[in-house]
């Protein structure tokens, strides 16, 4: 059965840890595109805490406008933003220097559209891990037959059966199901046993 999720901006731990596990992948394009979510959001944990990336954008329909045709809206400097913010949450990490150019890259790489801007990031992030999620895109909108995840992971899922070392926290303050680039930066490669041993 196909399962459709949103597309997002650098997900979280959970949503690639679900993805893994479906057979059939589609990205949700054609619904009214819904605020506050992980389609233009990422959580990454700063110095200061847990820090919200958000991608501004603009919606051609106003509230109608389908995910496909939503716009990046470049009137702020939010690409130098969400750059600093990455660079002073994991300048330290053990894998800073190895993954960061490239985020940096897909930051700064400009799209017209945030569908496309995310998915690049999906396929980076895939590739650094080694995952096979292949996907498609809805060709409709869907209410049924389907295995429905357009909802999910609007929140952090506190509860995770996973421990690492974060650069701004101890063992007693791990903060867990954070964008997967806070594993990626902390763990590397290994970040990987954490997608799919679930």
């Amino acid at each position: 059965m196909l399962s459709v999720f949103p597309i997002a901006y650098f997900g979280s731990i959970s949503y690639f840890q679900q993805l893994v596990l479906e057979q059939e992948v589609a990205f949700e394009i054609f619904e009214t595109y819904p605020k506050h979510s992980t389609r233009n959001h990422c959580k990454i944990l700063s110095p200061n805490g847990v820090l919200d990336l958000i991608v501004p954008l603009k919606k051609p329909a106003g509230s109608k406008t389908p995910t496909k045709d939503v716009l990046i809206d470049y009137s702020t400097d939010w690409q130098k933003k969400h750059w600093k913010s990455f660079e002073s949450a994991y300048s330290s990490s053990p894998y800073f220097d190895h993954y960061g150019i490239e985020v940096k890259e897909l930051i700064f790489e400009k799209q017209e559209s945030l569908l496309n801007l995310n998915k690049v990031v999906h396929e980076r992030i895939c590739s650094w891990l080694d995952l096979d999620v292949p996907f498609t895109c809805t060709t409709d909108f869907v209410k049924e037959g389907i295995i429905d995840f357009r909802s999910s992971f609007k929140t952090r899922n506190e509860a995770s059966n996973y421990h690492y070392q974060q650069v701004f926290s101890s063992k007693e303050e791990f903060i867990p199901d954070l964008s997967i680039l806070d594993a990626i930066c902390n763990l590397g490669p290994m970040a990987r046993k954490l997608i799919v041993s679930k």
